[in-house]
């Protein structure tokens, strides 16, 4: 129903154009206080564009996922490995 503190500040951060690292366990909601900010860019910015970098395929899969579950007719996404 809200936001956990690490996710609130990462996402005031970038938001305010600052770089940030998050060390949180797995399941810890790291995904949504980097997507918040990009997603809000990509829908209020018609030329601007996202480039994410996983160390994995199973992670881009992942993060691709959630991304489309979103089902922002606006956001395409693809892969490329």
């Amino acid at each position: 129903t809200g936001l956990y503190r690490h996710q609130a500040e990462a996402i005031d951060l970038a938001r305010s154009g600052f770089h940030f690292i998050i060390t949180t366990p797995t399941a810890s909601g790291k995904s949504l206080s980097y997507n918040t900010p990009v997603l809000e860019t990509l829908l209020t910015d018609r030329d601007a564009r996202a480039l994410y970098l996983f160390p994995t395929k199973a992670l881009a899969q992942d993060q691709r996922g959630k991304i489309d579950a979103l089902k922002l007719p606006q956001i395409t996404t693809a892969t490329y490995d």
